[in-house]
């Protein structure tokens, strides 16, 4: 939940964002996930 008790959360937003940019990196890692072009 972003918004608790009338207040932005953020640093559960900061965790999901860091969350996504690790699965990013992972992914772009490994190469069995990349797209050919």
């Amino acid at each position: 939940v972003l918004f608790k008790d009338g207040a932005f959360q953020w640093k559960r937003l900061e965790n999901l964002i860091t969350l996504a940019k690790e699965n990013v990196a992972k992914m772009n890692s490994n190469p069995a996930l990349q797209t050919r072009n």
